[in-house]
């Protein structure tokens, strides 16, 4: 009986492992967390922004073709806001990334 046992235990171990895995890759988006001042106090209201990706600090050229913009505005309390920005595959490579952000003006 232990062997028939075993045997079934193993059997099903085996059949168990010829089953294909499912794996699902992070995607592209993520959550930004940004804090706006307008002349020195933190801001409160709704502001339009604009989102690009650059490949340095200062002189360099945009890391993404993709340039994101929240016409709806987004909802800022006491200075902080969050975002989802999506740059597209290949954006973020492992390369040293710069994320620029322009305002309007509040309450679109």
């Amino acid at each position: 009986m232990k062997i028939y046992c075993f045997r079934a235990c193993l059997v099903a171990w085996v059949l168990l492992l010829q089953l294909p895995f499912n794996s699902f890759g992070q995607g592209t988006a993520f959550s930004y967390q940004g804090r706006l001042s307008v002349g020195g106090t933190p801001a409160t209201g709704t502001y339009q922004f604009e989102f690009t990706l650059w490949d340095s600090l200062s002189g360099g050229v945009p890391a993404s073709a993709v340039v994101l913009t929240t016409p709806a505005g987004v909802s800022v309390s006491n200075g902080l806001f969050t975002v989802i920005l999506d740059f597209g595959a290949g954006a973020l490579n492992g390369a040293p990334r710069c994320n620029m952000s322009a305002t309007a003006s509040g309450n679109p």
